[in-house]
């Protein structure tokens, strides 16, 4: 058994947390606009190839790494974080998608 494992679980700052994740999203939007790109121009080629194997094999990447980020989600709203709040005016700045920013917006009312 490692030293860490025997002294107790690590911890980690929630911004570190939240900032790694954030960096590994913005590389799967990348990756999703790759893919996005190559369908798009396999679509629209008279050719009728299909796409090459490494677009298949991004595409299961991305779903594995989006799977995986649920769950540290998930994990991470598991936490003693009940008594933290966040400002919602700040957290969906620069979000263009309204059916994104509608999920961290309290309800009105």
């Amino acid at each position: 058994m490692s030293d860490a494992a025997q002294d107790g679980p690590t911890e980690v700052g929630i911004s570190d947390v939240l900032g790694s994740t954030a960096d590994e999203l913005r590389e799967l939007t990348r990756l999703a606009s790759d893919i996005d790109e190559a369908v798009g121009d396999w679509i629209l080629s008279k050719e009728a190839t299909r796409p090459s194997v490494a677009l298949l094999q991004n595409v299961d990447l991305l779903r594995q790494k989006l799977d995986c980020f649920e769950v540290v989600v998930r994990n991470l709203s598991h936490q003693q974080l009940a008594e933290t709040k966040l400002n919602s005016e700040d957290l969906i700045a620069g979000v263009y998608l309204e059916s994104v920013r509608q999920v961290y917006t309290p309800p009105q009312g």
